[in-house]
């Protein structure tokens, strides 16, 4: 998952790629740039990949308890038939091991159940070729194995996806390290040959893509980069801020930026929170809510496909309360 700051740089990467690579006759007129550019592409698809994989956690609420009350009902009855069993062939001590309520077992903690059911199998399968009067067969022992290892599979697949998260955010975390050191070390240098070479309109422009953050003013900022399916930007897409009059358009970077205008509402909770459509040609996106502050600047990037528009997987809308209900 992108927090704040690697939002932040993952869209300057976005821009100064998009802008680059709209305007490939200068940008190969220095070949240090030109390679440099490449590799940030390179970077930006990896990040991408890495932003689109889910990060939620599954394997708990409603296919846990099922798999739970599934272990609980065959370990109960399998142990009860065969306590039954030993009580008949008159072998006191096997029963005693046996003697498990249905509640106390509904009451064992999910990190000893699998570890008790195992331990219970293992009691009675030395003795699973005479107990078939008893409904216990082999078979019943294959399922109640099935059982446990499902119930174990899914105990552990929080963690097995807690793991594959840490490991994304350090993959992330060494992509965008990796990025920055591209700009300052190599892109930065290369670019102030376009100074020099009659670019310097170039060299401006990729100054201004180049910076991280906005500076502060009595206004909050959005900002969007527009790219299409082959990651190239795409001019002419107008954003417009929801119920008021306030636009912008894409360049040839893809880039927009508005200022915005503030709410003025009596509900405080709501007066930070705006919406903005994305319009080109007949294709067009809502936004979502977006929390956007005084002095803030919040940047997203979205995609327009042949199929549409595309909202970044990383970069959720927010909900209203009413909408939760």
């Amino acid at each position: 998952m992108f927090n704040k700051k690697d939002q932040i740089r993952m869209f300057m990467f976005q821009s100064v790629y998009g802008f680059a690579t709209s305007n490939p006759v200068i940008t190969n007129l220095i070949k240090a740039f030109a390679i440099s550019i490449d590799q940030i592409g390179v970077i930006i698809n990896s990040l991408l990949e890495l932003g689109s994989q889910p990060s939620s956690i599954i394997g708990s609420g409603a296919e846990k308890e099922k798999f739970r009350r599934a272990l609980d009902q065959l370990s109960y009855s399998v142990i009860k038939a065969a306590r039954g069993y030993f009580v008949n062939a008159g072998n006191a001590d096997m029963a005693a091991k046996l003697k498990m309520s249905q509640s106390k077992i509904i009451k064992i903690q999910d990190t000893n159940i699998v570890s008790v059911a195992q331990s219970w199998l293992k009691l009675i399968q030395p003795f699973v070729a005479n107990m078939a009067d008893w409904n216990i067969t082999s078979e019943t022992l294959t399922q109640w194995q099935s059982a446990i290892d499902d119930y174990s599979r899914v105990l552990l697949t929080p963690k097995n996806q807690l793991e594959a998260r840490r490991q994304r955010n350090q993959k992330i975390k060494a992509l965008i390290e990796q990025g920055m050191s591209y700009c300052t070390n190599e892109l930065d240098s290369a670019a102030i040959g376009y100074k020099t070479n009659g670019n310097i309109d170039f060299f401006n422009q990729y100054t201004q893509r180049r910076q991280l953050t906005a500076k502060a003013t009595r206004h909050g900022k959005f900002r969007v980069l527009i790219l299409d399916d082959l990651m190239q930007p795409v001019p002419n897409v107008t954003l417009t801020q929801n119920n008021t009059q306030n636009q912008a358009t894409t360049d040839m970077g893809g880039l927009a930026s508005m200022d915005i205008k503030y709410n003025k509402t009596q509900n405080k909770a709501m007066a930070d929170i705006y919406s903005f459509t994305l319009t080109s040609g007949t294709q067009n996106l809502n936004t979502g809510l977006i929390e956007i502050k005084h002095n803030q600047t919040v940047t997203r990037t979205y995609f327009l496909e042949p199929s549409g528009f595309i909202v970044p997987a990383y970069e959720p809308a927010i909900v209203k309360a009413s909408e939760t209900a």
